[in-house]
């Protein structure tokens, strides 16, 4: 990610800011979702969408990465692999105590389920595809980073992975 103002570049997995002006500070994480659109609405339908008439000659009607997400090529060389999961598997990665934890976004079903990870339990919620990670006894939320497989192990080599 690029930040124009402070010419910054930030590491989209750990939100370190690792050129420009900002070097060596951090982001403050926030949650998202990632939703079919017919999901998010169920979820929020009084949600609005701002108009694909931006002014700029980018189709916004289309997808612009293809079938990147739904084939099983990584399109780039990974220096770092690890056979525990398909490189392109999509986890939700936690961070807790300085250790980490991958979790197979396959492995977690709809409802709530507990682990046990870096000395505290963790709830995990899954509403519907909305996915949120909880200390179980401070009700503290903890924000995942959702990606492939490859690009969070590349950034934490030492993770732990939910096995269900």
């Amino acid at each position: 990610m690029y930040d124009r103002l402070t010419e910054t570049y930030w590491n989209q997995i750990s939100g370190k800011a690792i050129v420009g002006e900002l070097v060596g500070m951090r982001l403050i994480k926030v949650p998202i979702d990632t939703l079919m659109w017919k999901d998010w609405k169920a979820l929020h339908p009084n949600t609005e969408v701002l108009s694909r008439d931006t002014g700029f000659p980018r189709d916004y009607s289309a997808y612009p990465y293809g079938d990147y997400e739904s084939n099983s090529r990584v399109s780039f060389p990974v220096d770092y692999k690890d056979s525990r999961l398909h490189e392109k598997a999509v986890v939700y990665g936690i961070e807790v105590e300085g250790k980490t934890k991958a979790y197979p976004q396959d492995l977690l079903p709809d409802g709530t389920i507990e682990d046990e990870f870096s000395g505290i339990t963790i709830k995990i919620i899954n509403n519907r595809g909305v996915i949120t990670f909880k200390n179980k006894v401070t009700g503290k939320e903890i924000i995942p980073v959702r990606n492939f497989w490859f690009a969070w192990f590349t950034h934490n080599p030492k993770t732990e992975v939910f096995d269900g």
